[in-house]
């Protein structure tokens, strides 16, 4: 799963723009199969961007690394088919 993930990835950078809420979808799938669960002090929420990221990543609270990898990788494997 891991190669599968990791070359996930690398595909996901040559897709067309993404939408706001697709992006912190695949950051927070991405950092729990990373780094696991999060492990930071909530922003403030005047700090919208990285309050938005502590969101998705901390959604995932409890994931384990490999369930994260393969949400990741479904996720990617549909937006590229759509735009193909």
């Amino acid at each position: 799963m891991e190669e599968k993930f990791l070359k996930a990835a690398v595909d996901i950078r040559g897709a067309t723009k993404l939408d706001d809420d697709t992006l912190l979808l695949l950051y927070g799938y991405y950092k729990q199969a990373t780094c696991q669960n999060c492990d930071i002090t909530e922003p403030y929420r005047i700090y919208y961007k990285e309050h938005a990221k502590y969101e998705a990543w901390n959604s995932n609270k409890g994931m384990a690394k490999e369930e994260a990898m393969k949400l990741y990788v479904r996720k990617v494997k549909n937006i590229l088919e759509k735009n193909v």
